[in-house]
């Protein structure tokens, strides 16, 4: 398949996307800062559309969200790094090491919300936690 035909196979899967109107992939961060496009229901607060840092977001006529579903490619090296949890999350996490793996028992506080590599995490109102699916990529 040309460039040309994935491109338009991807303005027109947008385009879709775009008008289903029950979209239930969303997204709580904004690329330009807002602390959040959504209350605590996950109906649309302000802004019509926004980009949560790779797919395109938007709000239908029932105030729900949608958002594109690009499989977004992040370059970066893969670091392991230490997460200090703040009052300011207030997620609560049970770690236990063994051998190269880390087993993590999360639950997190209503309304929050968080990044997961290239994926969006907010938290639902009975403390479950919800995550877009980006395929993220790491070269290097």
């Amino acid at each position: 398949m040309g460039a040309w035909n994935k491109y338009l196979l991807v303005v027109i899967a947008s385009m879709l996307l775009h008008l289903y109107a029950g979209a239930n992939i969303r997204s709580k961060r904004s690329d330009n800062g807002a602390e959040s496009n959504l209350d605590s229901n996950g109906f649309c607060l302000t802004e019509k559309y926004w980009n949560d840092g790779c797919n395109d977001c938007f709000c239908v006529k029932n105030g729900r969200p949608g958002c594109t579903l690009r499989g977004c490619q992040q370059i970066h090296d893969t670091k392991i790094v230490t997460i200090q949890l703040t009052p300011e999350n207030e997620q609560t996490a049970k770690v236990k090491q063994s051998t190269n793996e880390t087993n993590v028992e999360a639950k997190c506080k209503p309304g929050s919300t968080w990044s997961e590599e290239c994926n969006t995490c907010w938290c639902g109102d009975s403390g479950q936690k919800y995550c877009t699916k980006i395929g993220c990529v790491n070269l290097g």
